[in-house]
């Protein structure tokens, strides 16, 4: 399972992306679903969006943490 992939981050399965052997598809539900709770249970919001909306300053974009 390829943590770093795009759909796994999303919470959708790897259907049409480009990832190779990756284990992120429906046939291998349980193993996606075990290591998402793993992670959960690491950091909650492991999977919430990076990049939210403001809605209430003209509507732009901006990262949730900002740089480090």
């Amino acid at each position: 399972l390829k943590l770093y992939c795009d759909c796994f981050a999303a919470g959708a399965f790897c259907v049409s992306c480009s990832c190779a052997d990756c284990y992120n598809r429906p046939d291998h539900v349980d193993l996606v679903n075990a290591k998402r709770e793993h992670i959960m249970q690491r950091d909650p919001k492991a999977f919430q969006r990076k990049i939210l909306r403001d809605e209430g300053t003209g509507g732009g974009e901006r990262h949730k943490k900002g740089c480090n």
